[in-house]
């Protein structure tokens, strides 16, 4: 018997995800791919080895999006199947740090539990959005002057700015929405919202714990802030889909809160989903993007990494797997400009 209910949902960026000590005595293990990375500012060389699975299919890839890894202070372990690097200073001090891989996202979702990594977006102004007095901005000096940063295992977000040095710290709970949209972050915070600030010594990538500041090195320009758009330095659509992917599940969904930066223009497209035994309906804004879409199907239906595709004709099927193609078939559903719907076929 069908179903159905309705629900309405209101390039160089950088990305680096850390992680603790790994070691290995899994004899399914083996090492390959030696490489080696260099910094100037720290006079570090690191030599990563990619450990992998002897079994494992060859053809679940694994990327990498702009790595880099700081110090973890706390030595603790993660998973297998990772990587690892040994830093070492001119004082001959060994570093035992650890990447979470990215797989592509064909064979495996994102794991929204992995914890001990951050993800960092270059930026190049921040702008703050008051309620009675003009706005204002920080801007970038030069490239890797300013940051975004998301700290998974704190639920905490960070704007860093001059030269990195300086660390507004915002927790998650002081947020009342979070979006990415046309290249942009924006964040919505709570009225008199709570925040602090660090100082950093040497800049990015922290390999000391800050120190807390005493005073605002801002002017006070978070202060009394209801809003922030942040402007990534450039960034792809995918890069600001995982980041806000990530915010909702470990925030907004987990906790069971209204994400109020999603906003209903009016204008609604009516998406019927059809699983193998059952048919549901969910009435989205126009202007939902993608990833959205897979967040509703994840949380309503349980259905994690679904793959939908779109019948154009008789036998002819079109995969949905990015914001590109999603619009396109948005615009085939177009009917006399005022009402869209859609059907797609959701096959896991």
């Amino acid at each position: 018997m069908n179903h159905q209910d309705q629900d309405e949902f209101g390039e160089s960026s950088e990305v680096y995800f850390y992680n603790s000590l790994i070691t290995t005595n899994d004899p399914n293990h083996s090492l390959s791919s030696l490489s080696f990375i260099t910094t100037n500012d720290l006079n570090y060389s690191s030599k990563a080895t990619y450990v992998t699975r002897k079994n494992e299919n060859k053809d679940n890839t694994v990327d990498l999006i702009s790595m880099i890894n700081p110090v973890d202070q706390n030595g603790s372990s993660s998973s297998n199947s990772t990587l690892f690097s040994n830093f070492e200073s001119s004082k001959n001090k060994e570093f035992n740090l650890g990447y979470i891989p990215i797989e592509n996202t064909r064979k495996k979702s994102l794991d929204p539990e992995i914890q001990d990594y951050l993800i960092k977006i270059d930026l190049i102004q921040c702008q703050f959005v008051y309620p009675s007095k003009n706005q204002s901005s920080i801007k970038a000096t030069e490239a890797g002057d300013m940051a975004f940063l998301y700290r998974c295992d704190q639920d905490v977000v960070s704007i860093c700015f001059n030269k990195m040095q300086h660390e507004a710290a915002i927790p998650l709970s002081e947020i009342t929405g979070f979006r990415t949209y046309d290249g942009k972050i924006i964040i919505k915070l709570k009225k008199g919202y709570q925040h602090s600030f660090n100082h950093h010594l040497g800049g990015f990538p922290y390999l000391l714990d800050p120190t807390p500041m005493i005073y605002d090195p801002s002017n006070n320009k978070f202060g009394g802030a209801q809003s922030l758009l942040l402007i990534p330095h450039s960034s792809k659509p995918s890069v600001l889909s995982s980041l806000e992917l990530r915010i909702e599940r470990l925030y907004f969904m987990k906790h069971g809160i209204r994400n109020e930066a999603i906003s209903d223009d009016g204008l609604k497209i009516y998406v019927t989903f059809v699983f193998p035994h059952e048919r549901r309906a969910v009435a989205f804004p126009i202007n939902t993007p993608f990833h959205r879409v897979l967040i509703v199907i994840e949380s309503r239906f349980g259905k994690k990494s679904p793959t939908l595709s779109y019948m154009i004709g008789r036998n002819d099927w079109i995969p949905i797997n990015n914001d590109e193609i999603w619009q396109k078939i948005k615009g085939e559903a177009l009917d006399d400009y005022t009402l869209l719907r859609l059907e797609l076929h959701v096959d896991k």
